[in-house]
């Protein structure tokens, strides 16, 4: 079992677009200052010079010699379990939505459990936008005066980490053996799949695929799967995908086909 600070480490923060070394520094800092180690850009400003950035971070080589530089968002949560994106405000109903207070010590057992939890963060000025937030599985929001409600880069990333470093010596493993969630690459595979197999089969209506999928990963998100369930599913949308085939080879015959409605009989009243 990991000591309880040492579950930071399971945490990495994600900095959208970065635009100047200086904020990547106090970042950096505020990192630093909380435990957490594990710092990834995705396409950072390409005047961003990374050793500057210790210029705002003093004694933080060690983080800085690790970041990590990715060109898309999706390819920086490949091999996270669960990312958690930062918005000023919830945008759409079916958002898991909290602060950073109430989320740390779920966040945590998972950590403890031996996920990786990416915490996402967005540009400087405009935050994440819609496509990048639909790749995160759930979401925080600071509360703050309403009148006044915008924090810079290295303030959000500080506020949620003190919230994790003060409640990680509560998580502990659930278990011996814990379920391997699926990956955040694993999932867009699973997406990827029921895609191209409800297009082969004409489930899509009109332009009614974009919704479809939409509430499919939120759905996918919400059951939390791990990799053997995420691995099954793809098996299925592949199997149906094969049995589609055979019809429209003409191998087999619909007509011969049991009806596709399934009955389920009302409960019966006991007694």
């Amino acid at each position: 079992m990991q000591e309880p600070h040492n579950l930071l480490n399971s945490f990495c923060v994600v900095l959208v677009e970065p635009q100047l070394a200086v904020n990547i520094g106090t970042v950096v800092r505020a990192m630093k200052n909380m435990g957490l180690t594990r710092l990834r850009l995705v396409n950072p400003c390409p005047d961003v010079d990374l050793e500057r950035t210790q210029i705002a971070a003093h004694r933080t080589t060690d983080i800085v010699e690790d970041i990590l530089i990715f060109d898309t968002l999706a390819e920086a949560l490949a091999d996270c379990h669960r990312s958690v994106g930062l918005t000023a405000r919830p945008r759409k109903r079916e958002w898991i939505v909290s602060t950073p207070r109430e989320s740390a010590a779920r966040l945590l057992q998972r950590a403890a459990d031996g996920q990786t939890v990416a915490l996402v963060f967005g540009r400087e000025r405009s935050g994440l936008s819609n496509e990048e937030l639909s790749l995160c599985d759930e979401f925080l929001t600071v509360p703050t005066r309403a009148d006044y409600s915008s924090l810079n880069l290295a303030q959000a990333v500080i506020l949620c980490a003190y919230e994790l470093f003060m409640a990680s010596d509560q998580a502990r493993p659930v278990s011996n053996e814990p379920r391997v969630p699926a990956s955040s690459k694993l999932r867009e595979r699973l997406l990827a799949q029921s895609r191209h197999t409800l297009s082969a089969i004409g489930f899509f209506k009109s332009n009614a695929s974009a919704g479809v999928l939409h509430t499919l990963a939120r759905i996918f998100s919400r059951a939390e799967l791990d990799t053997s369930e995420a691995q099954m599913l793809i098996g299925v949308f592949v199997e149906v995908l094969k049995f589609a085939d055979l019809i429209r080879r003409g191998i087999l015959d619909p007509a011969d086909l049991p009806d596709a409605t399934v009955h389920i009989p009302p409960d019966s009243e006991e007694g």
